[in-house]
């Protein structure tokens, strides 16, 4: 079998028994080649007297070579099998072909449109589906990328964070995709998005059609196989703020004092670790409290966030987090009730035979028609997996 992933934002290839390869992006390299030569020529701005002439103090000096960010929004193939991906660098969004051996890369787009990321090919034309970040307005839209130069088409509008779109087998202008509306403040500023739903968007005449919902949970990554059947990764949504109760208001008022004391502690707690190094308080490190917290970042929304805040997790820590248990794979045929086929998904993909190859972020397995699931590859801190025809 051959697929390939993105994890900690490096690209990986495995080919049937043989160990995995991680491809190197050239456009990226390019990039930080030229951003390199850059610094190199305006090297003299930060030296010796070139720096007190610029008014530039020593801190100055490295600030022009730091390296260009970069990072993967996206992946898909070739009907011919050719790896396909997309990355955001600096202000630019590209899309990029990876020839087989990995060792050519052909641009398919490069432009200055924002967030272009969550790609799918479609299975004939030349156009590749795909989701488009206004990030001042917190939404994202379902959008058409030409892959021979035509440009980007945003085919939905409104006040929503769309992504996962996928084609439907059979229907060549039909889109499936998860849509979470966003929740605004009285002045319109961003508040959270409401639980995703799966809809099915009709690409020429813009019929939106809502395939599944459910509330309190998020419905995401969907897929439609060829018998109509949808799949969809089911997961708690954690945005729904519950009035407390009667007896929560009184447990509260008798931990008034109990709450002071521990937020005085956590002050001088706070400026012992700031000065000193060592905290006053016992209980866990704060290298455990990190760790959670990335954790919590690497499976939310904002891919970018989430590279920052993983750059220096150790490969311990990665291999911790996995997706929990309550992120499960449903199946929903036609007309049928939804039956769970795989726990811990946090990505995922259909194959043609109908087996399903996941991960939950750390082990990359199979499960085929008949439920029978193997582990096939590791890593860690896997965010996107594609299989890739023979």
């Amino acid at each position: 079998m051959r697929l390939a992933w993105i994890a900690r934002n490096q690209l990986v290839v495995q080919e049937a028994s043989n160990p995995p390869r991680t491809v190197e992006s050239q456009f990226a390299e390019n990039a930080r080649r030229k951003s390199a030569q850059t610094a190199q020529r305006n090297a003299w701005k930060t030296q010796n007297t070139g720096a007190l002439f610029m008014g530039m103090g020593a801190r100055d000096v490295n600030q022009l070579a730091v390296e260009v960010p970069c990072h993967l929004t996206g992946l898909t193939c070739q009907p011919s099998g050719e790896l396909v991906y997309s990355l955001e660098l600096q202000d630019v969004s590209g899309v990029f072909e990876v020839s087989r051996d990995g060792k050519d890369e052909k641009r398919l787009y490069h432009g200055t449109v924002g967030g272009l990321r969550d790609l799918s090919r479609h299975p004939q034309a030349s156009i590749a589906a795909a989701v488009t970040s206004n990030v001042r307005a917190g939404t994202s839209h379902v959008s058409l990328v030409g892959l021979d130069g035509e440009g980007v088409t945003v085919l939905t509008e409104g006040d929503a964070v769309e992504r996962n779109p996928r084609w439907v087998p059979g229907q060549p202008r039909a889109l499936v995709y998860e849509s979470a509306g966003v929740g605004r403040t009285p002045d319109g500023a961003f508040a959270g998005l409401g639980p995703s739903s799966i809809v099915q968007l009709d690409a020429k005449t813009g019929e939106l059609t809502t395939l599944a919902e459910a509330p309190g949970f998020d419905l995401c990554q969907p897929r439609v196989a060829a018998d109509g059947t949808l799949y969809f990764v089911r997961r708690p949504w954690l945005g729904e703020n519950k009035p407390p109760s009667l007896a929560d208001f009184f447990l509260g008022v008798l931990l008034i004092p109990v709450r002071l004391v521990m937020a005085i502690a956590a002050f001088f707690n706070f400026f012992s670790l700031r000065y000193s190094g060592k905290p006053l308080l016992g209980g866990r490190n704060a290298r455990a409290d990190e760790a959670d917290i990335r954790r919590m970042m690497l499976w939310g929304n904002m891919a970018q966030a989430q590279q920052q805040a993983l750059a220096n997790v150790t490969a311990e820590e990665l291999k911790a987090v996995r997706a929990p248990p309550e992120w499960v794979l449903v199946r929903r045929a036609k007309g049928g009730a939804d039956e769970v086929i795989a726990k811990a998904v946090a990505a995922w993909d259909l194959l043609p035979d109908g087996s399903v190859l996941f991960s939950d972020g750390v082990d990359i397995s199979t499960r085929t028609p008949d439920g029978r699931v193997t582990t096939i590859a590791s890593d860690t801190g896997i965010r996107a997996l594609v299989a890739l025809p023979e």
